[in-house]
């Protein structure tokens, strides 16, 4: 396994980027340019004039996480030219930040914390009425004769003529 950290330039915007990479393929070699999704969206805005250069290989990726962390200094980090946002050089998937991960894990699925109001206020909401055995016959009657899942001979026409509308359509934008 190779373990280098890279930095990637633009030519005439300025624009640069520190990373660091763990990697089966000779650090020359690798079409790696980076996980940032603010990097990606530059490329994107931006194709042609990247450049890749590895500045140094470690034999160990604590190494290289160490010598990242120490290019991306808080100067680099509050240049507009930069586009790392954070130092660097620790893994957020690393064993120490497990517990930190799970946790925010956790509070991401359970969403923002709502006061005890808000929960009683959402509760009385979504309490309907009781099912008394009368409530059940009236709801009974009222659907007693109705016809649920078919389609009237009209519906199915007029499904079938937007359906031809928007075929029509579709074939129309693809010769324009």
């Amino acid at each position: 396994m190779y373990h280098y950290t890279y930095r990637i330039d633009h030519a005439s915007l300025g624009y640069f980027y520190f990373g660091v990479r763990s990697s089966r393929v000779l650090p020359a070699d690798d079409n790696y340019f980076g996980s940032s999704r603010y990097l990606t969206a530059l490329m994107l805005e931006h194709p042609g004039g990247w450049a890749k250069t590895v500045l140094s290989e470690h034999p160990t990726r604590p190494e290289a996480a160490a010598h990242e962390h120490a290019l991306i200094t808080p100067e680099a980090v509050g240049d507009p030219l930069c586009i790392n946002r954070t130092r660097g050089g620790k893994s957020w998937r690393s064993e120490a930040n497990l517990p930190l991960m799970g946790q925010a894990i956790s509070r991401a699925l359970k969403g923002k914390p709502k006061s005890a109001e808000h929960n009683a206020a959402v509760a009385k909401a979504l309490t309907g009425l009781p099912f008394t055995p009368e409530r059940c016959q009236n709801i009974s009657k009222a659907n007693k004769g109705r016809k649920y899942g078919k389609r009237s001979p009209e519906t199915l026409a007029l499904l079938s003529l937007r359906r031809k509308e928007w075929w029509a359509r579709k074939k129309a934008a693809l010769v324009a």
